[in-house]
């Protein structure tokens, strides 16, 4: 598990960090505002100031893919609103907020009960997030092992069946996908670009197109040809793909080595960088 991994909820994809942040923000303000007294004014200034660095933490985690990622987002602006990026861009948000915060301080000037609460609740997010970065460290070391890769077959588009030794010797990425998922949908250009790229001839892309969420099961190759997108498309019908490879969201896209060994894992839509690291992995 990673902080830029996503959840999902239906057609809604979010990065894991953000429900994080929701629940280390409320256990601070909670924190700091236990023993605050003197009326509304010393909250109002607290809640300000506590609550000051989200909105510019937003804003540079998500337009700093304007640098990291430019190539792909300006070809499609729909990777702003559903690419997490990667820890650097996550990085970047957070130094916005901390240089916002300490720019308020500084106007505000908080003294007393306020100054207090104000330090208690940053100290509790402090905490809270060198826990959670932690176990998060921790299960990403657990994970580095290479995983034996699921005996699951895919169905091609004639009706054939496919499995992972058919392409033994090469790199492998699965994208798991569905045509109602605008993530999925966002990322599905930079996945071509790739695969046509020359650079790449040893590594072969996949689109697995999740058949049972879709309205209807013809939906994802419609909309692969109504867009013009020609990665190589399967099909998980029954669902045993998404099961076997333990599949919580799309889209989902899995890196497997020459081995055939999975190297690497992501939930959410992925950016270049993510993906052509996987890729030195895999060789």
């Amino acid at each position: 598990m990673s902080l830029t991994d996503s959840v999902s909820f239906g057609p809604l994809s979010l990065p894991i960090i953000l429900p994080l942040s929701v629940i280390i923000a409320a256990a601070a303000f909670f924190a700091g505002s236990f023993f605050l007294k003197g009326g509304k004014t010393n909250r109002r200034i607290f809640s300000d100031l506590l609550f000051a660095p989200i909105l510019p933490f937003l804003l540079a985690w998500k337009l700093s893919l304007l640098f990291t990622d430019a190539r792909d987002v300006f070809i499609n602006p729909g990777l702003l609103l559903y690419s997490s990026g990667g820890m650097l861009n996550v990085l970047i948000g957070v130094a916005a907020g901390g240089l916002w915060l300490y720019y308020r301080w500084f106007k505000e000037k908080p003294v007393g009960l306020v100054k207090w609460a104000i330090i208690r609740a940053l100290g509790t997010a402090a905490v809270l997030s060198l826990v959670v970065s932690s176990f998060v460290l921790f299960s990403e070391v657990d994970s580095k092992e290479k995983e034996p890769l699921p005996n699951v077959a895919f169905s091609d588009k004639n009706g054939g069946t496919w499995d992972i030794s058919e392409s033994a010797g090469s790199t492998v990425v699965l994208n798991f996908w569905a045509s109602w998922c605008p993530p999925c949908r966002a990322e599905m250009p930079m996945l071509e670009r790739l695969q046509s790229n020359p650079k790449f001839k040893n590594v072969v892309f996949y689109a697995v197109n999740a058949a049972r969420t879709e309205k209807n099961i013809g939906d994802g190759s419609a909309w692969m040809k109504s867009n013009g997108i020609k990665l190589p498309l399967l099909f998980d019908i029954t669902g045993q793909g998404m099961n076997a490879y333990r599949i919580t969201g799309l889209p989902t896209t899995i890196v497997i080595d020459s081995e055939g060994k999975i190297i690497e894992k992501k939930t959410g839509a992925i950016s270049r960088r993510w993906l052509l690291s996987a890729i030195r992995k895999g060789k």
